[in-house]
């Protein structure tokens, strides 16, 4: 949103979470980038776990829920599952670790077959466990639905300030800016933000129950035969019954617009 152009100049780099409540005191990480290419470069695993650490987790209240999308950084595994190309070695020692039984005189490709049909149960987080550690749980949101994490809405109000009062685009006056914006966040807004996200989960599960019930309207069973002669006869009534399902059922209208317990990002 700032006036210059796309994929020009330095990037600052912003780490913050908050709640119903406002901003979590003393969370915010804000560095400028010595990279104009990708930011994971420098906001990488290790780096987050150190703000979740030193400035998240003592600033948080106790039995937290951490809300989080699904970023590489946040997501750094712990014992890492073996991959296609690792050693045959590695993948034995993997599922023995697991105490997964396996035949020694496989082929990589079947102990790999093994390993992705089991990886997911063994799957855990550095990020998750660290925060198990002090009482907190992380819940991860589904891929591609930031419009269940509150603090895009933020963002957007944050980005949004600083692009109306942006006319130099010099560094120090933006990083100026970007605080003066984050200041001016109150509670009422995350309580705003928090609110409309709670009705962006309300307005999935609403749908999710209508495509259970439309698809249960459309499964035919095919292994099941009815030789009773009046079938058809009972399917036509049925049909008949039933003036809203003509082969199209129109779900409701589209979820509200805009985007999306502790929010972190």
């Amino acid at each position: 949103p700032l006036n210059v152009p796309l994929g020009k100049g330095q990037r600052f780099i912003v780490v913050h979470a908050g709640s119903c409540e406002g901003f979590v005191k003393d969370a915010l990480c804000l560095f400028k980038s010595c990279s104009t290419k990708d930011y994971h470069e420098e906001m990488d695993g290790p780096r987050f776990e150190e703000w979740f650490k030193v400035q998240l987790l003592p600033n948080i209240p106790p039995h937290s829920v951490i809300v989080m999308d699904n970023a590489p950084y946040h997501s750094v595994e712990v014992n890492k599952a073996p991959i296609s190309s690792s050693r045959k070695s590695d993948m034995q020692d993997w599922l023995r670790e697991k105490s997964i039984e396996f035949d020694l005189t496989s082929v990589k490709t079947v102990l790999y077959s093994l390993i992705k049909l089991k990886k997911d149960t063994f799957r855990t987080y550095r990020i998750d466990t660290l925060a198990a550690s002090h009482g907190h749980t992380v819940l991860r949101l589904p891929p591609y639905h930031c419009n269940f994490n509150p603090i895009e809405l933020i963002w957007g109000q944050v980005k949004g300030y600083v692009a109306k009062r942006n006319v130099t685009s010099k560094s120090g006056d933006i990083k100026s800016l970007f605080l003066e914006a984050v200041n001016c966040v109150m509670p009422e807004n995350w309580t705003k933000a928090c609110q409309h996200a709670k009705k962006e989960e309300d307005f999935y599960r609403e749908k999710e129950g209508i495509l259970d019930e439309v698809m249960d309207r459309f499964v035919i069973n095919l292994d099941d035969t009815d030789d009773d002669g009046d079938s058809d006869e009972e399917d036509n009534e049925e049909m008949e019954d039933d003036d809203d399902l003509q082969g199209i059922c129109i779900l409701p209208p589209d979820s509200p617009t805009g985007h999306s317990s502790t929010t972190a990002e």
